[in-house]
């Protein structure tokens, strides 16, 4: 076993930040609605809309790496 890139990361909130979105435990609308919708109707992809810019459909990469809100 080898220790991972992103626990060597020195600022704690970073690195929490980096686990959360590797274990899939982020609060992202996609993972959100993924955890609402488990005994319900399904609500479409396209109406995740991003919370910061409200434009696109938020998902990981968009919040990453597109996504031009100031928040």
């Amino acid at each position: 076993l080898t220790l991972r890139h992103y626990l060597d990361v020195k600022i704690k909130n970073h690195r929490r930040a980096l686990t959360w979105i590797l274990l899939l435990t982020h609060s992202l609308a996609i993972e959100r609605l993924h955890w609402r919708e488990l005994g319900r109707l399904k609500l479409e992809r396209q109406y995740h809309k991003c919370r910061f810019c409200r434009i696109a459909v938020e998902s990981l990469e968009h919040a990453i790496l597109e996504c031009n809100s100031s928040q």
